[in-house]
Formats: C-alpha cells, sequence, structure tokens
C-alpha cells in the first residue's frame, strides 16, 4: 500500500468498504482460512485466490481518515520484529525462503512495513530507522514452528519485537537490544517498587 497527497477527485466508495469490514472479512475470509485449517494441502490454492481477488492493483481517492486504516481480518497469531531498515530485502528473502525450505503451510501474508527512528524509551524504533517483519498465521497447523523460526531469525539480526504481539524472548535477550532498558527498569523501581503492576508476561521479560 501506497499513499499520497493528490487533488484528484474522491472515488472512495463507503459501500465497499462496508462490504471488505462485514462481508469479506467477518465471513469470506473466515470461511477459508476455517477450509484451510480442516485441509492444509488447500492453503496455497486458497493464497492463491486470496491474492488475485484481493491484493490486485487498484487506486482510490478519500480522506485519510477514511484510507490509512484497513478492516481488521478474523482472529489469528502475529508475531513481529523491528529490524535495522537496511535488512528489509533480507528479511522479505528470508522469509519466502524459510516458507519453501520447510515447506510450512501459511494461511497469511508476510508483512514488511517501515518507521522512522524514535526516542521513546522502549520503543523498537529507539535510535534507529525501521523495518518490521511481521510473521501472521492463523489455523495453520505448522503456526508455532512457523513463528518461532522467524523469531530466531530476527533476534539473530538485532530484532526487537512488537511488545503488543506475540513473542518467547525474555530478558536476557532483550535487554541488550534496547539502549534504554535500564532507564526504564529504573523508572520502574521508583513509580511501582511493590510489584503492583505485576503479572506473569512482564516478570518473564523484565525477570521481576
Amino acid at each position: 500500500f501506497r499513499y499520497r497527497p493528490t487533488d484528484a477527485p474522491d472515488t472512495f466508495s463507503e459501500a465497499r468498504r462496508s462490504l471488505d469490514t462485514h462481508v469479506v472479512n467477518r465471513f469470506v475470509f473466515a470461511g477459508i482460512l476455517g477450509l484451510g485449517g480442516l485441509v492444509p494441502r488447500l492453503v496455497p490454492v486458497l493464497n492463491a485466490l486470496v491474492a488475485k481477488s484481493y491484493f490486485a492493483p487498484r487506486t482510490t481517492v478519500g480522506r485519510s481518515d477514511r484510507l490509512l486504516n484497513l478492516a481488521m481480518p478474523p482472529r489469528h497469531d502475529e508475531l513481529e520484529y523491528a529490524l535495522p531498515v537496511d535488512l528489509a530485502a533480507d528479511a522479505l528473502a528470508f522469509s519466502r525462503e524459510l516458507v519453501r525450505r520447510e515447506k510450512l503451510t501459511v494461511d497469511f501474508i508476510v508483512e514488511l512495513r517501515f518507521s522512522a527512528a524514535d526516542d521513546a524509551t522502549l520503543s523498537p524504533s529507539h535510535a534507529r530507522d525501521t523495518c518490521w517483519l511481521g510473521a501472521y498465521a492463523a489455523r495453520t497447523p505448522d503456526l508455532d514452528r512457523y513463528l518461532r523460526a522467524v523469531e530466531r531469525w530476527s533476534l539473530a539480526h538485532d530484532g526487537r519485537p512488537h511488545w503488543g504481539k506475540r513473542f518467547e524472548a525474555g530478558r536476557a535477550e532483550l535487554a541488550p537490544r534496547f539502549p534504554k532498558w535500564l532507564d526504564f527498569e529504573r523508572i520502574r523501581n521508583r513509580v511501582d517498587p511493590t510489584g503492583t503492576f505485576d503479572n506473569a508476561f512482564l516478570r518473564r521479560v523484565f525477570g521481576w
């Protein structure tokens, strides 16, 4: 997806977005994923069908609040790692080779997106321009094997996980990747010294 300002006439169709949101995503796409989960050998054929019908080139003109978002797809698992931006091509090449080499059944897209460097304390984009490698899957029997392999590769290439998505790495692997990690721990110890907001996830990630 590419976006740029334009003075061209508005061509946005609320009816089309409603169809995508309430029919295609909720029923058609969910049905395709369900069928692939029941009969995994059909996944490549179903993927080709989705690509041909949904990802055909097209241009739409409309307000940013209507176009800079997508309909939420059916329930699925996501793992996403932030990598140095110059590894974008390598990340895509790795993903393709992984699926081919391991003969993985993957029923969702691979996503690559970009964000500029920032200075937020535990941001995966802290102090570096970033490409994000997203590995997603729904009902494939290879889901765990697929996500673990992408995480291993990402960690080996200075990857930092998306905090709101699935990952298995813990403090020993993560702390050296975030320049402000110790600053965050000092802040946390000051504002929550008794661990009121601790939970199993935070204990695994931060070792508290």
